[in-house]
């Protein structure tokens, strides 16, 4: 019965979807195919205003109707055609595609199975499912510079119909292909099909409003060089005749170049347009619930994105979009309802979102220990690392890799200290404490904590049973973790000035962030008096197990730190 909801669930979602291989289409794409309808009228306004600048002093020339309308067709035929490539390549985490040496032993592999007749188990099938989708990502990146290439011919055509330029189609083609290109690998070696989900949730006319600068000069930036692109282009692909066609035309050289000039800004700021509104379609928060009033919402309200979170993959659009969603319902007020239906009386729905949220932090605790000498072989035997091979992920994957997903994770850690502290207030039959969740949290958010610590350069790990202070902090190196830098020795720590020394500085402000909150709010909870005077109440606040990383003894320390407000 169960599985016949969540399909259901599943068809009504969205079809940005929420699919597993990808982000899909829009959150929602009627209301999205409209709103790129209008902003596509306001862009060949913008092309209209630009047409009537350059012919008034180039050309004689008057289209009739119907040519007008095949390259206003024309236009939009090419502002579409770019959406669908950078809708393909448009994914909340990073991927990575495959390389020449994948694709051929790949086929290798496949060629000797076949030879031998040996059939698939289960750690080949693992590695086809990843050269799989190595290749799906590299077919769709493709498929962005194709698209690109074939947008940018389209749009300089249309804006270029019969003019007085004295170039011909195929080299007006030219320069648009080249400028699509440069776009599309600019596009590519940034990473900027990576959506990055605002802080505060605006509209996108807003946003728009706001990154209106830096999307005009990225614009120019690229409109200049893509002229000696193209014109390189030209010299190679096109006839002998095009220096005699300079001289005899009527516009100088200067004058074409800045011609195209004007034209490349304007495609590439649509262009930047287009890109802007589908990244803020894609980040616009979708509510898993039920609407009220109905029977779903009196019942289980939670259900809806408790399948989104499970039954999705982990890097999907989907999986995002719901943690997000559940983040702003932890940290905001606006939503009671969903909030309290979170703690219900069995503490069942409690016990699995604080289940969801752990896993991606307790995954990269584990991933980063297992490049230091704080794993012991109790922990490598433990039920998550079973886990991990599950996932196919049992070799200690790059540093890039592992801080692939530090947004997910904090939006995770937020979540785990927001539920924490509301249920001193919303959690009337005390779930939270009775099932252990409060220190299964602590103790999860502490061992990332210390273990991303080490990674940056600070402190690793105190002598047990000493208070943790200037003297008895312990700096060392991890001994073998990820490779940072080809240059550098295996396992040094993030160079300060990389992105992932920014992404694990980003994550450990959010992980002691999320560790204050739980303190101050529970502060005379934590704290018990005793015969030796003040002393912390572990049994309730850590869990009771082995932590992921570091000893008991160290995360009493800590937690004792984070009470003094001295971490």
């Amino acid at each position: 019965m169960r599985e016949t909801r969540n399909s259901q669930f599943l068809e009504q979602l969205p079809d940005s979807s929420f699919s597993s291989s990808g982000p899909g289409f829009f959150p929602s794409q009627k209301q999205s195919l409209t709103a790129f309808s209008r902003w596509s009228l306001q862009q060949q306004k913008l092309s209209i205003i630009c047409e009537v600048f350059l012919w008034s002093k180039h050309s004689t020339l008057r289209l009739s109707l119907p040519e007008n309308l095949f390259r206003f067709a024309l236009f939009i035929t090419s502002q579409i055609v770019f959406l669908l490539g950078e809708v393909l390549v448009t994914h909340p985490e990073d991927k990575d595609v495959a390389s020449a040496t994948d694709i051929i032993f790949g086929f290798l592999k496949l060629v000797w199975r076949a030879i031998v007749g040996a059939s698939l188990d289960k750690d080949s099938a693992l590695d086809n499912a990843l050269l799989v989708q190595k290749l799906q990502t590299s077919r769709d990146r493709a498929l962005f510079v194709f698209s690109c290439a074939i947008a940018g011919s389209l749009s300089i055509m249309s804006l270029t119909w019969n003019s007085s330029s004295h170039l011909s189609a195929k080299e007006e083609a030219c320069r648009g292909a080249a400028l699509g290109l440069l776009y599309a690998f600019w596009h590519l070696y940034t990473k900027r099909m990576i959506l990055r989900f605002p802080i505060i949730q605006r509209s996108p006319f807003f946003t728009l409003k706001l990154g209106l600068k830096e999307m005009i000069r990225k614009s120019l930036k690229l409109a200049v060089f893509s002229v000696p692109f193209a014109e390189v282009s030209i010299l190679i692909l096109n006839t002998s005749t095009f220096a005699v066609k300079r001289k005899n035309s009527e516009n100088s050289f200067v004058v074409r170049e800045l011609d195209l000039v004007v034209l490349a800004a304007l495609t590439a700021l649509l262009w930047e347009t287009a890109h802007h509104l589908v990244e803020a379609l894609h980040t616009r928060r979708f509510r898993f619930a039920p609407p009220l009033g109905t029977s779903a919402a009196e019942t289980n309200p939670s259900e809806i994105f408790l399948v989104a979170l499970e039954e999705t993959e982990k890097s999907s659009l989907t999986h995002y979009l719901a943690t997000l969603d559940l983040c702003m319902l932890s940290e905001h007020n606006s939503d009671k309802w969903r909030l309290q239906a979170l703690f219900e009386e069995t503490g069942e729905t409690y016990s699995q979102v604080i289940s969801i949220c752990s896993k991606p932090l307790n995954m990269l605790t584990v991933k980063l220990a297992k490049g230091l000498d704080g794993l012991s072989e109790a922990h490598e035997k433990d039920i998550l690392k079973h886990q991990m091979k599950a996932a196919g992920q049992d070799v200690v994957p790059p540093a890039y890799q592992i801080l692939r997903d530090y947004q997910l994770c904090s939006w995770c850690a937020r979540i785990l200290s927001s539920l924490t502290a509301s249920s001193k207030y919303i959690d009337r039959y005390g779930v939270a404490q009775l099932r252990g969740c409060n220190g299964a949290v602590v103790s999860s958010l502490i061992s990332c904590l210390l273990v991303i610590e080490v990674y940056l350069g600070r402190r690793s790990s105190t002598h047990p049973g000493q208070m943790i202070g200037v003297q008895s902090i312990k700096w060392t190196i991890p001994s073998r973790g990820p490779v940072v830098d080809p240059g550098k020795k295996q396992g040094f720590p993030f160079l300060k000035k990389s992105e992932l020394y920014k992404k694990a500085y980003a994550m450990a402000d959010v992980l002691r962030t999320s560790l204050y909150q739980i303190v101050t709010t529970f502060r005379k909870e934590m704290v018990v008096s005793g015969p030796g005077g003040m002393a912390i109440a572990e049994r309730d606040w850590l869990d009771k197990g082995q932590p992921l990383y570091g000893t008991c003894e160290l995360h009493v320390q800590i937690l004792r730190l984070l009470l003094d407000f001295r971490l």
